[in-house]
């Protein structure tokens, strides 16, 4: 196992208990309401750690590929929106705008290869599928341990592709 790994895991880790404690001390709790799956106040809003988790990983590991300046502000603009909303409340309105622009930034980031005409259409469905997702995470967030189990699932996922099944044209996918 590569030692960034280790790095990048205990970066993760130390940013995770000291959030839990300031949070905690700030009171950013989620109570619970008679529809609610758990029955003790909970922290919220600890998903801001996994992109700051990824800008550790960049900035100073360097172990992930480069990342353009538009995924950076994406992924930031997505995550502070998402946090705001954990901890206040954001009318879904607001959140859709930022999540709109995020996604839309992120795409513009990434190089698909065709016409600006036949683009629309892609950009145009993942830019549904990526909103869907991510408001799927902030559902499964709410239900405690279905969001750490799936994370724990698509991170091993990520690193059997990457790291243990064959690679492609003497390549890893990445």
């Amino acid at each position: 196992m590569d030692i960034n790994y280790i790095i990048i895991f205990g970066a993760a880790l130390l940013l995770s208990i000291v959030y839990y404690k300031v949070a905690r001390w700030l009171n950013f709790t989620d109570h619970p309401i008679g529809r609610s799956s758990h029955s003790k106040s909970t922290v919220t809003g600890l998903g801001v750690i996994f992109p700051l988790t990824l800008l550790v990983g960049y900035s100073v590991v360097k172990t992930t590929p480069p990342m353009s300046p538009f995924f950076i502000i994406a992924l930031m603009m997505v995550a502070l929106i998402s946090f705001i909303d954990d901890i206040l409340f954001v009318k879904h309105s607001i959140r859709f705008v930022f999540q709109i622009f995020g996604i839309l930034l992120l795409l513009s980031s990434l190089h698909f290869g065709y016409t600006t005409l036949a683009i629309i259409p892609i950009y145009v469905a993942a830019a549904i599928f990526g909103i869907g997702v991510i408001n799927a995470y902030n559902f499964m967030d709410g239900i405690n341990g279905m969001l750490g189990l799936n994370l724990l699932a698509s991170l091993i996922c990520f690193f059997l592709l990457n790291d243990v099944l064959p690679v492609t044209n003497g390549e890893p996918l990445h």
